[in-house]
């Protein structure tokens, strides 16, 4: 019955430390500016997505994905955005205004609640106008948008969100941002992360362009009282159990001896 136990005992430890692995996570974009060009929803069933060509006056460049630290903390995080006014473009109204929009869905970890989100950014202007413009804002979802799209962009909690400005010159000039963190964010067992950046460019200048990146993150609050054990600390617990039963075989063996 002990030998029935202990490899129960091994079989229990085996499937949670199978278990450490978050959901899968979707991520999503969209890409649309006010010439009326768009590209519609991108998915990708995954951590990453790109995007490389032009979206109605823009040559856009694209990259993104989520990641959750060691510490626990989820990002949604452009690693780059490219844009420039394709050759020919014409200014509609005061600018070109171009619009990205990025989630992830199925979000697990942290495995706590209450988070708190966070959002920063940068924009580096080359060739630019003084009224060049970058704005960022983040959003986090506790209910996952109910598995919905596109409503997952812009949906739950949101930062007050930041604009970046120009100021102006040929010389590249970068500047960054951030907005105040919002705490105290209550979730599901799945929520979503998800930005919205858009860039103005109000001047047919040769060679202006503006590089971007922002930050969307979810961190476990320090006060949370209700922080779910990790799975290793399941594993650490059930490999202490183990060794508590080859003690009591052994000295099993030995009082029969």
């Amino acid at each position: 019955m002990t030998r029935r136990f202990l490899f129960s005992a091994v079989a229990m430890i085996g499937a949670v430390l199978g278990f450490q692995g978050p959901a899968s996570a979707d991520i999503y974009l969209e890409l649309s500016d006010n010439s009326g060009g768009t590209t519609g929803v991108l998915t990708n069933a995954g951590t990453a997505i790109s995007f490389t060509g032009v979206v109605g006056n823009f040559n856009v460049g694209f990259t993104a994905a989520d990641t959750v630290s060691s510490t626990g903390l989820a990002t949604l995080q452009i690693t780059n955005l490219t844009v420039s006014l394709i050759s020919g473009a014409t200014l509609v109204g005061s600018g070109d205004t171009i619009t990205v929009q990025t989630a992830a869905t199925n979000l697990t970890l942290p495995p706590v609640t209450p988070l708190t989100l966070g959002s920063s950014g940068g924009a580096t202007f080359t060739s630019s106008s003084r009224t060049d413009t970058m704005s960022f804002q983040s959003f986090l979802d506790p209910n996952n948008a109910a598995s919905g799209f596109p409503a997952s962009f812009g949906v739950g909690t949101g930062t007050a969100g930041f604009t970046l400005t120009s100021p102006g010159g040929t010389t590249p000039v970068s500047v960054s941002g951030n907005d105040t963190p919002v705490a105290d964010i209550s979730r599901g067992s799945l929520y979503a992360l998800s930005n919205i950046t858009t860039v103005t460019i109000t001047a047919l200048g040769l060679g202006t362009s503006v590089d971007t990146g922002g930050s969307t993150t979810a961190t476990p609050q320090e006060n949370s009282t209700s922080i779910v054990p990790e799975p290793s600390s399941f594993a650490i617990a059930g490999l202490g159990a183990l060794g508590m039963i080859g003690y009591g075989l052994r000295r099993r063996k030995a009082q029969g001896a």
